[in-house]
């Protein structure tokens, strides 16, 4: 026998697969369908995952700033200031 759950966004009703887990819940799955979430990531994407613009150039997500700075391409000086390689 299938489970079947109702998306809280979409309001269809899919079988139990079609929903991402989550302990939090009380049924163990995630309100919105996979469709639904996979949609609300991408339309929010910027707010969600904000992207900086390092001082050697690269684009990266502002939650790898610290990471990419222990790059190789990076290097601190005694007074805190980070210096580029070239």
């Amino acid at each position: 026998m299938e489970v079947f759950r109702k998306c809280s966004q979409c309001k269809i009703e899919y079988p139990i697969i079609n929903f991402h887990k989550n302990k939090s819940t009380k049924d163990g799955y995630h309100l919105l369908c996979k469709t639904c979430k996979k949609d609300y990531y991408l339309k929010n994407k910027d707010k969600l995952f904000p992207k900086l613009t390092c001082i050697c150039g690269k684009i990266i997500y502002k939650y790898y700033l610290e990471k990419h700075f222990k790059t190789k391409y990076h290097k601190q000086n005694d007074d805190g200031i980070i210096k580029v390689w070239v």
